[in-house]
């Protein structure tokens, strides 16, 4: 079998990136016992992940066991529809990653892309890249590698861009968290260990690098940028997996052997050897008990112990393109429940390798038992059961309907929730004996308020001579339900509603001759609808449909400014919505410039209504203050005020007058009202009054101006 040329090996190597998990993560495991527990019966362990081995024992001996083992023939998870880049396939997956609910997400190399496959699907969704080859922020060019953290951010190895980019939970850019520095070459396996650190496989620098959670330099942990054959030396590592220890497995491909490298240490330690001529090293898991999972691109197999005691485990016929066969197998994930999924490169698909075992047993004799499953990567949990000679008759019954119309059948079930062997059944209708000997029972007519119970006697041979009664159903006829239509309804005079009758008939029939429950109209008139029940009584109501009357004004009248003044047009009654001339959707608009403006709204019923408006200009003397230097507040209706008068719009406004004394004796900061003379409702005495007004018009800075005026009586 020939490999395939070194070179493209540097570039498509992989290896697990997982999850740490530890017993911890464990606790959820639950086992629980199906069949009959009687004598002679018999009984299957459930359990929520596939033990590794399970043991029955019987007074303190072990009468029964079985062991699991892992079943070679595969199961097509993603892919497999040829190699493409459609949503159902996949180019060359590489190094995949699985969450704890079962959702896969691969690198598809050729593709530039990370697909995200949940369990079931038969198409994935593109999560990351898929814009084709490129350094892009949503780009790559040859995708190798992806992992997720605890917060869901996704890492991707862009081996051929020299980074690693992190995707944030529905982003569709990256940022680079590695590489931007140039110290990455071909970047080609991820491992994120339980702190959050990041483990990055520099392939062409032959050393492993880490990645402290935030940091954009790696240190060195593993390899000396030598390549060689010694124990301090890498060439061309590939697939890594870091344990819960920190002790880091290294696929040393071009050394066709796998290192294992402790924390701190300068040199590493061989853990597995290629036996085979031909083999390749390129993906390595390992598990909770120590065993080394090598994943063998050139020969296509993946290996338990690889070179000390190894067993071929996935892929022992040869390369190939069925259930049991890999070609160019490129990553191998092993979930924290023991799942195995591997990237069959060559198939264009990821194949999910599970353990089988058969959790039956039949016990031989009554007492107390006990069933322990045994967990590769968990604690064991047992669970005590005791086997009985019979059991108790229990009975409950169950019917078709308990509501019905004068004349239906209902059939009535009776169901055994203590799984008696041999069961005998009397149906009883009004306490009278009716059938016997089924466990379903078909009244020929009911009637209103009858009632139905069943009667058990267990006779077979593992059940207790016992008789029990079930529960009582009794049955009522079904009352009608009246049609109900609202009385009027309104709508604009461009719009429409949707008449929706009782939905609970059979058939309906509007005047239109439509059989839906509801309808919609646009035009005003009177409406009505005759629908059915299951009972087949038939029942009508009408409404009356009538049109809003929108009212258009809903802008103040034609309006003229000074042409330096702003005016902030609004409606002049609520509305819902709004669109202005100048396509603004707001409440309102500021306007300075001649022209007609005009507002299509949806009045508060939701019609549409339209205004318009007229802005004039004209010429006002320039913004500022002036103020007369005289006033005769006597009363005769000329010059009785004393007020200033401000050209502009005003923001700001503070007008004070001070007598001779410096007493204030007038304040105010409406631009509207004056002074008439009066000092606390005493009449006005004469003389030279000074004044201070500070305002503030629109588009201008604050203003204080001051000076005198004569109060001539």
């Amino acid at each position: 079998m020939l490999l395939k040329p070194l070179s493209i090996l540097l570039l498509v190597a992989t290896c697990i990136c997982i999850s740490l998990f530890s017993h911890a993560q464990c606790n959820t495991n639950q086992i629980s016992l199906s069949g009959s527990s009687c004598v002679g019966s018999q009984l299957r362990l459930n359990s929520t992940i596939v033990p590794d081995s399970i043991t029955w024992i019987y007074a303190g001996n072990k009468v029964a066991g079985q062991k699991a083992i892992l079943n070679d023939t595969g199961t097509t998870v993603a892919g497999g529809n040829r190699q493409g880049a459609r949503a159902d396939q996949l180019s060359h997956p590489d190094r995949i990653y699985v969450d704890a609910a079962g959702v896969i997400y691969i690198p598809d190399t050729d593709n530039n892309r990370v697909q995200k496959w949940l369990p079931g699907a038969s198409s994935g969704t593109t999560v990351a890249g898929g814009n084709g080859a490129g350094n892009a922020p949503d780009q790559f060019d040859r995708p190798t590698s992806v992992c997720l953290d605890a917060q869901g951010n996704i890492y991707v190895a862009d081996q051929n861009n020299n980074r690693v980019q992190k995707f944030a939970p529905g982003a569709t850019q990256g940022v680079t968290v590695a590489g931007a520095n140039g110290e990455l070459r071909a970047p080609t396996d991820l491992f994120i260990d339980a702190g959050g650190s990041l483990y990055v496989s520099d392939q062409l620098n032959n050393v492993i690098r880490k990645y402290a959670p935030g940091s954009p330099n790696g240190v060195v942990v593993a390899g000396n940028f030598s390549a060689g054959t010694g124990p301090a030396n890498l060439d061309g590592p590939s697939g890594i997996y870091v344990d819960a220890a920190g002790n880091i497995y290294i696929c040393d491909t071009n050394n066709k052997r796998v290192q294992k490298w402790g924390p701190g240490a300068s040199t590493g330690t061989t853990v597995a050897v290629v036996s085979f001529t031909s083999g390749f090293p390129l993906d390595v898991s390992v598990d909770c008990k120590g065993d080394v999972y090598t994943l063998d691109y050139a020969l296509g197999v993946v290996i338990k112990n690889m070179g000390v005691n190894e067993i071929p485990v996935i892929g022992r016929e040869g390369y190939g393109f069925g259930v049991n066969r890999l070609y160019f197998p490129i990553g191998i994930f092993i979930s924290e429940n023991n799942i195995m999924y591997i990237a069959d490169s060559e198939n264009h698909r990821v194949q999910k390798f599970t353990y089988k075992i058969s959790p039956v047993f039949t016990p031989n004799v009554p007492g107390n038992y006990t069933v322990i499953a045994h967990y590769k990567c968990c604690p064991d949990v047992s669970l005590p059961f005791t086997v009985e000679l019979g059991k108790k008759a229990a009975i409950e019954i169950t019917a078709t309907a308990t509501s019905i119309c004068p004349g239906e059948q209902v059939t009535f079930t009776a169901t055994n929730p203590n799984q008696l062997l041999n069961p005998k059944y009397q149906w009883k209708l009004n306490g009278v004996d009716v059938s016997a000997n089924s466990n379903t029972y078909q009244p020929a007519v009911l009637q209103e308020n009858d009632h139905v119970q069943c009667i058990m006697m267990s006779t077979g041979v593992c059940d207790l001579p016992d008789r029990n009664a079930s529960n009582i159903i009794r049955i009522e006829y079904t009352a009608p339900v009246p049609l109900d239509l609202e009385p009027q309804v309104f709508i604009c005079p461009d719009g429409n509603t949707t008449l929706r009758a009782t939905a609970t008939y059979n058939n309906y029939v509007w005047q239109d001759k439509s059989t839906q429950p509801q309808l919609t109209v646009s035009a005003p008139g009177k409406y009505y609808v005759t629908a059915e029940d299951k009972c087949g009584r038939s029942f009508s109501d009408t409404v009356l449909v009538s049109l809003f009357a929108p009212d258009n004004h809903i802008l103040p009248v034609d309006t003229i400014i000074c042409s330096y003044e702003n005016l902030q047009l609004k409606p002049i009654k609520e509305c819902l919505s709004f669109l202005w001339s100048d396509h603004s959707t707001n409440p309102s608009i500021t306007i300075n410039q001649p022209g007609l403006y005009w507002l299509q709204a949806k009045d508060m019923n939701g019609c549409t209504v339209r205004d318009s408006l007229n802005l004039l200009t004209k010429t006002c003397p320039p913004r500022g203050i002036y103020m007369p230097n005289a006033f005769t507040p006597d009363n005769n209706g000329k010059n009785d005020i004393l007020k200033p008068v401000i050209y502009g719009k005003i923001k700001k406004y503070q007008f004070r007058v001070f007598n001779r004394y410096g007493q204030m004796v007038f304040n105010t900061s409406n631009p509207a009202q004056g002074w008439d003379g009066r000092v606390n409702t005493n009449l006005p005495n004469a003389g030279v009054y000074v004044w201070s007004c500070s305002f503030e018009l629109e588009g201008a800075k604050p203003v204080i101006e001051k000076g005198t005026v004569v109060l001539i009586k």
